[in-house]
């Protein structure tokens, strides 16, 4: 059975989610906006127990889970979706068509921390709703909806949520200009995703998002929040170093 999320279903969908990356980013969706859930569903199965959920947001659904997978699937397609970020084991069930895949790392904070030798020119400071503006020159090389509109819904979207802490930034500062950044796509109380992370090209290969990262990472790890991250395969080893472990594959599908 599928129904939208409502305030009595939203503590049962919390304990359910807040396991992997999917289910952090299907919540926190919720989260954002919890008087509008019409954009997610959950299934629940025998005993009340729930099996699977989902965030619809314009074309692109995350799913959380792998059970009733040809009604969630069907009532995406109903909905009018066009992609699917999943974990690889849904995919397969799924058997759709994967058009891009990768790894899902939580963070366990054991390795020796990066010491970065900054000059008196560069600085790191926190992504606020004040300093947006002046920094959208960098986070429109990484967010394209930032582009459809300068100042539109996509700014405003993102203004909203630093302001309320429904997600957290932080930067790397040379005078005026910002070089690197890193930002959580998503947090609840218990639980965060870091993503994206970026450096513009010319400043790549100095330790800047390695030590970006890491930092924000501590900070959630000192608010007791279990942190994932998505990257390629090929980024494995760079995050390792800096603390991060191995914990699933992604998957984006074609539907």
């Amino acid at each position: 059975m599928l129904e939208a999320v409502t305030a009595e279903t939203a503590s049962a969908l919390s304990a359910f989610c807040e396991k992997d990356n999917f289910g952090v980013r299907v919540f926190s969706s919720y989260l954002d906006a919890p008087s509008d859930a019409s954009h997610i569903l959950l299934t629940q199965r025998e005993k009340e127990e729930i099996q699977a959920a989902f965030s619809l947001i314009g074309a692109q659904a995350v799913v959380c889970g792998k059970g009733n997978i040809p009604e969630i699937l069907s009532a995406l397609k109903f909905f009018g979706c066009q992609g699917i970020f999943s974990s690889l084991e849904f995919a397969g069930l799924s058997l759709l068509p994967i058009s891009e895949s990768g790894l899902v790392l939580r963070y366990s904070g054991k390795n020796k921390k990066i010491s970065l030798p900054f000059s008196n020119q560069e600085k790191m400071e926190f992504l606020t709703a004040e300093n947006l503006r002046e920094a959208l020159p960098l986070l429109r090389e990484i967010l394209p909806k930032l582009n459809e509109d300068p100042f539109g819904k996509a700014y405003v979207e993102l203004s909203h949520r630093l302001r309320h802490g429904r997600c957290r930034g932080v930067l790397l500062r040379r005078k005026e200009t910002f070089l690197s950044f890193a930002m959580t796509a998503a947090e609840t109380e218990t639980s965060a995703v870091i993503g994206p992370v970026y450096t513009l090209p010319r400043f790549r290969n100095r330790g800047y998002a390695g030590f970006l990262t890491q930092n924000l990472s501590e900070i959630l790890k000192n608010e007791k929040k279990t942190c994932f991250l998505c990257c390629e395969p090929s980024l494995l080893s760079f995050y390792e170093k800096i603390g991060w472990e191995k914990h699933g594959e992604w998957a984006i599908l074609c539907i």
